[in-house]
Parts: structure tokens; sequence; C-alpha cells
């Protein structure tokens, strides 16, 4: 027996289980030789006593054929009339240890509004993201990721296209009904294997009693598992952040806002943010959520670096004061101490720690990534990436991330294809576009990247720049003089990062002009810096260690 295979071996051949009858197998094996009843299979493998018999029955018979064996003289499973089932066959190592280490696994989908004016959207969505966020706090289970259980919505109509998608074992959907101040919301559990509920409630509240949800339904899946919560676990999943009704429903309609990845988006999610906190000052989660549109707009060279970090890390490092063991907290620093303080050891330091606090925060690994790609570090970045990938399958941020690690090591064709395979599903996302437009220049396809860069420039305007540097690499110089015209015009305005200014300077062959905007960038901490000493285009500033040594800020403020 192979569990963590769900294979079995015999005489030299070997046959794959379906998992149910693998962990079957293995309960059998566990108490080999002891009759195991209907009533402790059905609990111990279904989670439930009202699976139907039936179910039972088809799945030893299904079991029996898998081993060649004969119900009427078994050398393996023995039926025992009115109590239930025996493995007659030795067994020489225990499977107690695997029965206890095996890791079930649950999606939870977006919440349906049911509601008559459908306008309850960004609470549908908000419960089932702090289902998940509950959810994920409990070791020994894996929960799959906001980006990909939302994918799986939009994507698959019913259950045998959700498994297509994802390999889980159960399914959480549900819906919401609010009329006036009334909110119903009903919710299931179903077994993806065998295609059964295995537990549904209903929860009817008023609008102002609606805080403890989420650890209710989380509570609700966890025993139904039969997962064992230490303290500190159940107390994190039934954690009340606010007690203000208010700050919380502007908080989920700030996360509303900003999943829609929009420059509209993001600044009506800031306005609900600082309505959260204005409304409850000790409600950490609006901090954390709010650092990280700062930090991410300085990133992306949308905002000055300067203005931008210094504030995240005043809003994260206020959002730990609040909640010591809130992991995005401590993800949200480990991203400012690498980007804008460039002090590595201190962002590793965060990072782990995060993980150590939410281990299925797919962001925080997301991000550890790309900070260990560019400390040099491509191995461990790899590896770091595909542990994302267990709880966050379908999440387009680590399948481009991914595809980033793959240009750095200069493998471009997988690379392009890694991003292509992420435009497959979602033709607008505007970073695919953006590195597949970058890549491509490497590769000389640069009618192409200018294609793609323009598409990017439409959700992302300073991806402009790799239109420039693929006009300028093709020889077409007054088509990149004039996009560096335009991006000098918007520097300070509407871009802020002088390292693409001095990549464009770079594509037209101006190295002085190039190191110039990177000692800039270096005076004004610009968090692009660190890609350009791993960027295979500016490979010839690699050697300007005056400009690309960065050194830890002397002040964190």
């Amino acid at each position: 027996m192979r569990p963590s295979l769900n294979e079995i071996s015999r005489r030299g051949a070997s046959r794959r289980l379906r998992r149910q009858l693998m962990d079957l197998l293995v309960l059998l094996a566990d108490r080999a030789g002891r009759v195991v009843s209907r009533e402790e299979i059905l609990q111990e493998i279904w989670k439930r006593r009202f699976v139907a018999e039936t179910v039972l029955h088809r799945s030893i018979a299904e079991l029996r054929d898998s081993l060649d064996d004969d119900r009427e003289h078994p050398v393996f499973i023995e039926t025992i009339p009115k109590r239930g089932y025996r493995l007659v066959a030795p067994v020489l190592n225990s499977t107690a240890a695997l029965v206890k280490t095996r890791q079930p696994s649950v999606l939870v989908l977006p919440f349906r509004d049911l509601s008559e004016k459908g306008d309850q959207q960004y609470f549908c969505d908000g419960l089932a993201e702090q289902i998940i966020n509950a959810l994920a706090r409990v070791r020994g289970l894996r929960v799959i990721a906001r980006s990909s259980a939302f994918r799986v919505r939009r994507e698959a109509a019913d259950l045998s296209e959700i498994k297509k998608l994802v390999n889980v074992d159960l399914v959480l959907e549900g819906s919401v009904r609010k009329a006036g101040d009334q909110i119903r919301i009903t919710v299931e559990l179903i077994d993806v294997a065998g295609e059964c509920y295995m537990w549904s409630e209903c929860y009817d509240r008023t609008a102002g009693s609606i805080l403890d949800l989420q650890g209710e339904i989380a509570l609700g899946i966890v025993e139904k598992l039969r997962v064992e919560l230490l303290a500190h676990e159940r107390n994190g999943v039934v954690k009340r952040h606010t007690e203000d009704v208010e700050a919380h429903t502007s908080y989920l309609k700030g996360l509303y806002y900003w999943n829609q990845r929009t420059r509209e988006g993001t600044r009506l999610s800031r306005q609900c943010f600082e309505q959260a906190i204005q409304q409850d000052p000790g409600y950490a989660l609006p901090y954390v959520a709010l650092a990280n549109s700062y930090s991410i707009a300085a990133f992306y060279g949308l905002a000055p670096a300067g203005k931008c970090f210094p504030e995240a890390r005043r809003l994260a490092g206020r959002a730990l004061e609040i909640d010591p063991g809130l992991g995005e907290s401590q993800a949200a620093l480990g991203f400012i101490a690498f980007l804008y303080d460039w002090d590595w050891p201190a962002s590793e330091a965060c990072f782990k720690q995060a993980l150590a606090l939410n281990p299925n925060y797919s962001t925080a690994y997301a991000w550890y990534a790309l900070c260990l790609s560019w400390a040099g570090q491509p191995e461990r970045a790899a590896d770091t990436l595909e542990r994302a990938y267990v709880s966050d399958p379908l999440s387009p941020l680590l399948a481009t991330t991914r595809g980033v690690l793959l240009y750095q090591q200069e493998q471009y064709e997988p690379a392009c294809r890694q991003f292509r395979q992420v435009l497959e599903v979602d033709s607008d996302y505007t970073l695919a576009h953006a590195h597949l437009s970058r890549t491509l220049i490497a590769l000389g396809e640069y009618d192409q990247a200018v294609a793609h860069a323009t598409k990017a420039a439409i959700g992302l305007p300073v991806a402009l720049l790799w239109a420039g540097f693929a006009h300028a690499r093709a020889g077409r110089r007054a088509e990149a003089e004039a996009i560096l015209s335009q991006m000098l015009e918007a520097f300070g305005k509407d871009c802020f990062s002088p390292v693409l200014i001095g990549y464009l300077y770079l594509a037209l062959h101006d190295s002085e002009r190039a190191l110039h905007w990177f000692a800039e960038a270096r005076r004004l901490r610009d968090p692009l810096l660190p890609q350009v000493r791993s960027d295979p285009l500016a490979s010839e500033v690699h050697s300007a260690a005056e400009v690309l040594t960065m050194s830890p800020a002397p002040e964190r403020g």
C-alpha cells in the first residue's frame, strides 16, 4: 500500500485507487483482524452517519475488485453479517500514522447573492474570503486560496467541472438572501468523491449580528472533518476582529473593490479601508489591506516610494500591534523590508513568521519567492513558489510569477509559454502581458512585444516602457524616443519609478543616462531597482557596483 500515492501493488503490478477507497483500505488495515462497524466506517470515511449504506456496499465491492478478492472466499476483506467488515490479510506495518497525517482539503466558493435587489455581492464575496482565511489558520487542513476559489466559481458549472480544475475533498457553497434587516445564509458542504452532501445549515441573522458567522461556519467544517484543533487555532478560527458592524461592512466593501484590480477599484477600496479604520481604530484587517495598497502602488511605479512605503510600514505595524498573530501584517512588512529597506535578512524573517502564522497565505509565498529570486536565490524561489500552488493552484499571480522566475534564469521559451497559459484563461491580465512583452524582447520578437506592452498599458500605463524598449531594439528610434518623452513628461505625475526611465535609455544604448537614472532610483529607494541586478536585459550595467549596490536604509520611518 502507498496511501500517499493512492496506489496498491500486488505481484509486481500496481493499481491506482480512488482516494476514498484508499482511505477505506487504510482504515481497515489500521484495525486489521477487528470488525469495523458500518457506522464507524461511515463516520470515519464519509464524516457523517446518514449516507445511504448502498454507497458503502458499492465501495467495498469496488475495493474487492481492485484487490482481486472474492466475497464468498475472502483473502482480504470479510463481511461480518449485521456487524461490518474485517481485514483478514496480515498487515506488516500499521498505517495509523498515515491516517493521522492525511491532510483533508476544502474549497470555499463565493456565495450566491439571492437578495431581491442583488446588491449584496460584496458581502457574499467577503464572507467566503473570511471563511477561507479562518480555515487557513488550521494546521492539517489544505484550504484553496481566494483567487483559485473565485476562478472555479467563474469557470465550473457543476461538481464534475470542479474536479477537473482542483483536487479537493470537500466543497463549501452557499447563498445569501437579505430582506430589510434580516439576512438568511445557507451553506452546504459537499463530499466531492461521493458527490453527496455532508452537512448543511441555515443561519438567520439580523444585519447587526453577523460578525460571528464566518467563525461558526468554519468551525462547522472543522468538526465534520474531525480535525483536532489546538486552543490557539480554535481562537484564530472564531476570532472576531471587530465589534463594529459598520466597520466590518466597510472592510468587506473595500475587499470587493480591491479585488477588481482596476485603478478605480483601488481608489474606492482605499476609501472603504480608511472608513473602516475611522469607524473602529482597533480593527487590524483594514490597516493591512491599506498598507498593501500603498506598497503595490509604489511597486508598480504609480506613486512615490518615499511616500508610500513609510506609510505602508506604519499601517502594517499598527495592525501588528493590534493583533500580533496576524500573518498578513508580517508579510506586508517583509515586502517593505526587501523592496524599500533593501534589508534581506529582515525581509526573510518577516516572511517566515508570516507563513508560520498562516501557512496557506499564498500571497506571502509569491512575494517571498520574488524576493528570493531578486536576491539571487532562484532555486529557493522556485521551491517557495511551488509550495504556494498547493493552496492556490489556479492563481494568475502565482502562474505569472513562475514565468518571471523562468525569465530571470534566461529560460525565455518556457517563460513565454507560462505567460501565454495565463492569458488563455484571462486575456486581460495586465501583469502577464507586461512580462510576456519583456520576454519577447529578449527573444527578439519586437513587434509582438509592442503589442503585448500596449495591452498591458491599458491597465498599467508604465508598462508602455516595454513598447519603447522593443521599438529601440528593433531600430525604430523615433518611436522609442516618443515613448521616452511621454514617460519623462509623466515622471513625478503618473510615473514615479526612475528605473523605468533608465531601462529606456538602456534600450537606446545610452548607458551614461541610464546609470544616471539608476543612481536616482538608488537615492529614491525605487523598489524596482533590485530587479535590475537580475534582469538579463540590463546586463550591460550589471558591473556598475556603485549604482546597483543597495544598502539597508539608515532610518525606518
